[in-house]
């Protein structure tokens, strides 16, 4: 969907919700952004989005891969952490299972390689004196 036609889409909710009090809810509908943010406490917040979008790659495991990827740079363009991740999807009930399988398997391979160069990172700056 072009942005514009989600954006038209989205401005009756948008009224809906400024009728609603949320002072924790710091981006939401209002903002053309890449993720919702909601203040826990005066020093966290949840930073939560998704994504669909048809792949841009022949190879199941590397749309898999690019897909996950997408979806975490959505995490550290609001300038957040990535601790967890959900996968949501929606095939046709023909697609062979091989096939959604190595899709899985290139996202869930990509948020390890992730997790994997946090923990270097982490122990690095602890490392410093």
């Amino acid at each position: 969907m072009a942005p514009e036609a989600l954006a038209q889409v989205l401005r009756p909710l948008q009224a809906m919700l400024a009728q609603q009090h949320q002072p924790n809810l710091l981006v939401g509908l209002g903002a053309a952004d890449d993720a919702a943010v909601y203040q826990l406490n005066s020093e966290q917040a949840i930073i939560s989005t998704t994504d669909f979008f048809t792949p841009v790659v022949d190879d199941p495991y590397d749309y898999g891969a690019i897909a996950a990827a997408n979806a975490m740079s959505d995490v550290y363009a609001m300038g957040g952490e990535v601790l967890f991740a959900l996968n949501i999807g929606a095939f046709p009930g023909n697609l062979d299972v091989a096939i959604i399988s190595e899709i899985l398997r290139g996202g869930l391979d990509k948020v390890l390689d992730w997790i994997r160069c946090w923990r270097r990172a982490r122990s690095l700056r602890a490392g410093i004196p």
